[in-house]
């Protein structure tokens, strides 16, 4: 198992394989370094008969094509196929062998054969191949090359087609093997073509008709309109048309019938004056057309007509299509309206708000001292003293007017000396002027109220009016105020002031050294006319930026003292003026 030696070439191993002629031999080296070899073994390799494919035309083609290959042996051949034929015929790609069957025969090298599949190609179409006339469809090869279309013979991927056929595609490879798609078959539909016939004219006046039947019982789609019967009734001019799809989806559309509708005319009446008038005038209608005129009530066919009276005049005029309109006018004669004012006055410059009445309501007032127009609201505050002239007048035909002069008498004069301070149970003597009667209000604390020059004892602080009133029954009043400390000081609000301007008296203020207040003027009907919190502001008589008419008004007081002590008061405020 060891100390071989192979000869020839010098292998150590046990054992060798060889495939050459020649005589071999093996020496072998024991242990002891002692040697021995052995005889020679003669090897003779026989040659390898190896056999040669030929071809009877090339190795590449087309699918459906062959070529025979023959083997250089006559006999004893055996194909890669099994076939063991000198010669075989090969219909499909692969490497094709043929092996010698005699001693020492071999196996040929391998022939290859390329079997192109030829082009299998389809037909796409855009959409349906069943269509209308007027449509197309487009069919595309599912090559990009190697087109030729039967019939027609076009070479395009897509060909664009409006008849009926039935169209192949045969594609040419690079190979230059080719292959025909299966048939396409394009059916065009022919379009129906509907006829409209009218019933009756075409031409009309407006608020007449006609009547259009169309050939086709069904699918029908006129325009405009949109109807889809088949006998449509047109009362608007227009070019008429009907639209018939039939069973297979096709459409086809009428000529035009032409509907002319003639405008109605349309009258217009021109008044030479108001239709409204008084009694004894008259007004001139005017037609429009001076021709085809019928006046109703009257029958007159002039284009004027002359009125007197009140009524509904109807004009129909009929113009060169035979349409007639007509138009309506109404007059009204009627009588003069009475304005006469009721007489008033005279009045004080400061009376209450006076309304002035008239014998017909609905008119308008006018001026000096005028606050609301409509009503006849007449403020002698804002007219002030003298004679003023007002106005009503009755707005709209046949109206009238009337005047009248309103005297506003100035009230008297009138004053009284300054404020004075005095303490409790003290009396001082307070004056007084003025043309008229003289009346001292409040009378508590007063020697007179009809004097000149009373001697006033008042127990607190209180706000004494003089009212002096003229030969015409107007008054005029002035104040002063008497305050009456006490050693603890106290909080006062006047019982009655006059804003009427002439500085004094002119605001209602709490007097006193108080810290907090709260002062709240209702109405008599308990409006909240106005409110302070701050002792510094009065109130002036007005409500909204108006003057309040003379009146009593209740007053709550909600007083916080230095000392923190709280004070409520409630009680009544007169207002004069």
């Amino acid at each position: 198992a060891i100390g071989n030696v192979w000869t020839p070439g010098g292998a150590t191993t046990q054992s060798i394989t060889v495939n050459a002629s020649g005589n071999y031999s093996i020496t072998v080296t024991d242990a002891n370094g002692c040697q021995g070899t052995s005889s020679a073994t003669t090897v003779t390799v026989n040659p390898t008969t190896i056999p040669t494919i030929s071809a009877s035309g090339p190795l590449t083609f087309c699918q459906g094509d062959s070529v025979e290959l023959t083997s250089s042996v006559s006999t004893g051949n055996t194909w890669s196929t099994g076939a063991t034929t000198q010669s075989i015929t090969v219909l499909a790609s692969g490497n094709y062998t043929v092996t010698d069957g005699s001693n020492c025969g071999g196996t040929s090298a391998a022939t290859n054969v390329t079997v192109n599949p030829n082009p299998t190609p389809t037909i796409t179409a855009s959409g349906p191949t069943t269509f209308c006339q007027g449509d197309n469809v487009t069919l595309t090869s599912s090559s990009a090359i190697g087109n030729v279309w039967t019939p027609g013979g076009a070479t395009t991927q897509s060909i664009t087609l409006d008849t009926s056929g039935t169209y192949t595609v045969t594609v040419i490879d690079a190979n230059g093997c080719q292959g025909t798609s299966a048939a396409t078959t394009v059916t065009v539909t022919t379009n129906p073509s509907p006829v409209i016939t009218p019933v009756g004219s075409t031409t009309f006046c407006q608020g007449d008709s006609v009547t259009l039947i169309s050939s086709s019982s069904t699918g029908n789609a006129w325009n405009p309109g949109g109807g889809s019967t088949q006998v449509i009734t047109v009362s608007n001019s227009g070019n008429y048309t009907v639209t018939v799809t039939d069973a297979n989806g096709c459409q086809g559309t009428s000529v035009a019938t032409v509907v002319t509708v003639n405008a109605n005319p349309t009258p217009t009446i021109t008044a030479s004056g108001p239709t409204t008038f008084c009694l004894g005038d008259s007004v001139t209608l005017t037609s429009s057309s001076a021709t085809g005129n019928v006046w109703s009530p009257g029958g007159a066919t002039t284009q004027n007509i002359t009125i007197y009276n009140s009524e509904s005049y109807a004009l129909t005029i009929t113009d060169n299509n035979g349409c007639t309109g007509s138009t309506l006018e109404n007059t009204s004669a009627i009588s003069q309206q009475n304005a006469a004012i009721t007489a008033s006055g005279p009045f004080c410059e400061n009376s209450d708000t006076i309304f002035l009445s008239a014998a017909n309501n609905g008119g308008a007032w006018s001026g000096n001292g005028i606050t609301n127009t409509n009503s006849g609201q007449f403020s002698t505050i804002i007219a002030g003293p003298g004679d003023h002239q007002i106005i009503y007048t009755l707005q709209g035909n046949c109206g009238g007017a009337d005047t009248i002069i309103i005297t506003v008498n100035a009230g008297p004069l009138v004053s009284t000396s300054d404020d004075q301070t005095i303490i409790q149970n003290e009396s001082t003597v307070i004056n007084g002027l003025g043309l008229g009667t003289l009346n001292w209000f409040p009378s508590d604390g007063l020697s007179c109220v009809s004097c000149n020059n009373p001697t006033a004892t008042p127990l607190s602080t209180t706000t004494y009016y003089l009212m002096v009133t003229d030969a015409n029954g107007c008054s005029s009043t002035d104040s002063l105020t008497i305050f009456v400390e006490e050693p603890n000081g106290e909080m006062f609000i006047p019982n009655i002031f006059s804003p009427n301007g002439d500085g004094n008296n002119d605001l209602l203020l709490v007097y006193g050294n108080i810290k907090n207040m709260n002062l709240i003027i209702y109405n008599r009907w308990g409006q909240k006319v106005f409110e302070t919190t701050n002792q510094a502001i009065g109130w002036d008589g007005t409500h909204k930026g108006m003057p309040l008419d003379p009146a009593v008004f209740v007053y709550y007081l909600r007083v916080i003292h230095q000392n923190n002590i709280e004070e409520i008061k409630q009680g009544n405020i007169t207002l004069i003026r």
